[in-house]
């Protein structure tokens, strides 16, 4: 169920991979336990936040820069703590690209 969970949240099906966390936790109690960590709803989005930012990567890379910035703002709208700094820059510069398209959408 926890792998399921995990792919779940990683194309971004935030709703199913909860479910399925806390159907894990149904299963072995222990994972209820703080000391277990396992938060369903954060680690689901934290798993939706990474897939969100590895696809908006890539698509940026393909300079698919307007869909690249829209999946970096979903990911603002899962976490107001976000800041978008490509961790690989590209020869190209289309990460840095969609960033730019990003922030300027993020102004308006």
């Amino acid at each position: 169920m926890i792998e399921q969970g995990e792919q779940q949240a990683r194309t971004g099906d935030i709703t199913a991979a909860v479910a399925s966390f806390r159907a894990a936790q149904d299963k072995d109690p222990w994972l209820q336990d703080p000391r277990a960590g396992l938060d369903p709803q954060r680690k689901a989005e934290i798993l939706t936040i990474n897939g969100l930012l590895d696809k908006g990567t890539e698509l940026a890379r393909q300079g698919k820069l307007k869909e690249a910035a829209g999946l970096f703002a979903k990911v603002k709208g899962l976490s107001e703590n976000f800041y978008f700094e490509p961790t690989h820059s590209t020869s190209s510069g289309q990460v840095e690209k969609a960033q730019a398209i990003y922030n300027e959408a993020k102004k308006q």
